[in-house]
This record gives C-alpha cells, structure tokens and sequence, in this order.
C-alpha cells in the first residue's frame, strides 16, 4: 500500500487503477459492477479501505490563491464561458448533480474554464 507526500510523483499506474476503482464504486452505486462487463480490467489495489484518499492527500492547495485565481480568470470570462461557470456553480451549489458536456473547437478556452471550476470548487 503507497502512501504519497505533498509534491510526490504518483505513478502513472496508481491513478489510472483508482480511476478504474472510482468508476466501479459509480457503477455499483446503479446497480452494476465491473463483473458485468468482462473485458474491464481488473483492479490492482484495494482503493475502498484507503479512505482518506492518498492520492488526493498528496494535492495541496492554498485555498486563498484558489480563490484569487477564480476572481481573475472570471473577469475575462467571454459570455458563453460565464454562463456554463454559472450553470456549473448551481448545480454543484445546491447538490443537483447535473452533467454537463462542454464542446468547441480548439482554442476557444475549454481547458481554462475547466481549470477556473476546478479552482473554483476545490
């Protein structure tokens, strides 16, 4: 069992199976499980009896440059960004859990309002 420190590389491998250990708890959740889709591979390590997550115990972050970096990032926001930030926000706000799908062509600033959301609700 690994254990991470603040600013450790965590192996590729390790991420890649609690992805896969996460999907299944989802699954699970619906009323299925990897067991229902034979070609899935299998998981290497037992991620449930890891609780508090190491992996995200090795991300730090300093909550007021988080917030400091949403301020800025949303000033320059163009109208279709600060609307999907805002939907984005209530949903997670008031717990409705609603999937949202952002598409656009290259260089239209999907990765930088991902980045904002991700600052914004970590």
């Amino acid at each position: 069992m690994n254990h991470y420190q603040a600013n450790q590389e965590i192996p590729e491998d390790d991420v890649y199976d609690y992805g896969l250990w996460d999907l299944n708890r989802i699954l699970v959740g619906m009323g299925r499980s990897f067991a229902d889709f034979p070609s899935m591979p299998l998981l290497q390590q037992q991620w449930a009896h890891r609780i508090p997550n190491p992996l995200l115990q090795a991300e730090q972050y300093d909550v007021d440059e988080m917030a400091t970096l949403v301020d800025e990032q949303r000033t320059i926001f163009n109208p279709d960004q600060a609307a999907t930030f805002n939907a984005v926000l209530e949903s997670v706000t008031s717990n409705q859990g609603h999937l949202f799908f952002i598409h656009a062509a290259g260089s239209c600033g999907k990765t930088f309002l991902y980045n904002t959301i991700a600052a914004e609700v970590r």
